[in-house]
């Protein structure tokens, strides 16, 4: 990689530890460097910051909002910009992407996307969707009385597995998939097979609150099982809502909702709690987005 291809350079974190960074270049590529230490990582950038590349700043960051607020960027080209420089990358599954549920209606023939019922309220997390569920969650969490259970969701809205799971239809992560479930497929009822099937999990299960991956808007491939792997159960591409004429024409709809005026108006409050002022401390008790204190960086501090 030469100097002069080089577009930004974003420091990233892998397995809860800042040891990476992620160089972005003129010609659309990204690559992920991992260190063996947060030294090294430093000493290379040492060296960079004697060159005239850029590097995220506050300013940055705040025109890129500026711009987002002025329409003259996408909010998915918003919310994958929040993702970068949030340390999240398409180059590693355990620290891929985040996006959110958009729809709540998968089981209507037809939709409408300028009616509002069909939204998933974006100021609340997956949790929070369901009361019914809730409720039983915070029984559970005030049944156990222990300080360092204080909190509501055994897990993440977004981890490797998850990542794995939606797309376990495509190479590499086919195997990667595999690999987790130590040398053979999931068992056929917890595959993704359906979309209307995973938000009623995530929306009902006690230890299911993943959210979505930005394949959801721009690629349909991950839902058709081109390579015809055997999954068993009678799974084949995945069953997509009927308001929905093929895969692609799904994958449309969502990323229209995505870009509508109704999530335009509320997409903030989600951004809020997942790299906002909701995801921790008395804001995040308010809002019901406590989760297992493992899953943030600074609890692992006292092991690395």
């Amino acid at each position: 990689i030469f100097l002069n291809e080089i577009n930004r350079i974003l420091p990233m974190f892998v397995l809860q530890k800042r040891t990476a960074i992620e160089i972005l270049t003129k010609q659309q590529h990204s690559y992920l460097f991992n260190f063996n230490s947060s030294q090294q990582v430093k000493q290379f950038m040492s060296f960079i910051m004697n060159t005239n590349l850029q590097f995220p700043t506050e300013k940055f960051l705040n025109n890129l909002t500026d711009s987002w607020c002025k329409r003259l960027i996408s909010n998915f080209e918003y919310l994958t910009w929040l993702n970068l420089l949030s340390g999240r990358t398409f180059n590693s599954a355990y620290s891929y992407p985040v996006f959110p549920w958009i729809l709540c209606d998968y089981s209507s023939k037809t939709i409408n996307l300028e009616d509002p019922k069909i939204y998933r309220d974006l100021s609340k997390p997956i949790g929070v969707l369901n009361p019914t569920r809730l409720q039983k969650l915070k029984n559970l969490r005030n049944d156990n009385v222990e300080e360092d259970n204080n909190f509501l969701y055994r897990s993440t809205y977004s981890c490797a597995f998850h990542v794995f799971h939606y797309l376990v239809r495509l190479e590499p992560f086919t195997s990667l998939h595999i690999v987790m479930q130590d040398g053979k497929f999931d068992v056929a009822h917890r595959l993704f097979s359906s979309i209307l099937n995973s938000y009623e999990r995530v929306t009902s299960t006690f230890f299911n609150f993943r959210e979505l991956i930005p394949e959801f808007f721009f690629n349909s491939d991950f839902l058709v099982n081109f390579d015809k792997f055997t999954f068993g159960g009678g799974i084949d591409d995945v069953e997509i809502p009927p308001w929905s004429k093929s895969p692609i024409d799904f994958i449309y709809k969502n990323r229209r909702a995505l870009e509508s005026e109704i999530v335009s108006a509320h997409i903030n409050e989600w951004i809020d709690l997942i790299w906002g002022y909701k995801q921790t401390g008395q804001a995040a008790e308010d809002a019901d987005n406590v989760f297992d204190p493992h899953l943030y960086p600074n609890v692992w501090k006292r092991y690395l």
